[in-house]
């Protein structure tokens, strides 16, 4: 009897240890699946701040007219954008613009899907404009209020 009980608890130790190493195993594998998705994600983020990000190729672009009224966010034309699918993330093109430290301009803007980042943050800060106003002292104030990007100036 005595030696059956000893065989039990050698099979219970046994069983025991292959569990804990099981568990061992799994946990590790989450481990290193979630750290893999939060590099991932933290790259993707990153790129898409400081890479040169569109929506489309040149080949499937398509063009959306935005409206930016006075006082309004960053992070609501931000989501405009993205919500026209002009942007890829709402959060990369917010910090994007915050790291531009440009002056969004209320305006009405043509915008296109395959422009870039820094392309849609020159149109609707009207840097353009801005540069042509400073070099041009002849150019008539209704000229430089005008805010609507006609099709050559965004191509």
């Amino acid at each position: 009897m005595e030696n059956r009980s000893a065989k039990t608890r050698v099979a219970l130790r046994v069983t025991h240890e292959i569990l804990h190493l099981l568990l061992n195993i799994i946990f590790y594998c989450i481990v290193v699946v979630v750290i893999y998705k939060a590099c991932t994600t933290a790259y993707t983020f990153s790129y898409e701040v400081f890479g040169n990000v569109t929506v489309t190729d040149t080949d499937h672009a398509y063009e959306r007219q935005v409206v930016i009224e006075d006082h309004e966010s960053t992070m609501s034309i931000a989501s405009k954008l993205q919500l026209y699918k002009l942007v890829e993330n709402k959060y990369s093109f917010y910090l994007r613009a915050k790291l531009a430290n440009e002056n969004i301009k209320a305006g009405t803007y043509v915008i296109s899907s395959d422009m870039n980042y820094d392309r849609i943050l020159e149109v609707i800060t009207n840097s353009a404009a801005d540069e042509s106003k400073k070099s041009s002292s002849t150019t008539s104030p209704s000229a430089t209020k005008s805010s609507t990007m006609s099709q050559s100036d965004i191509k």
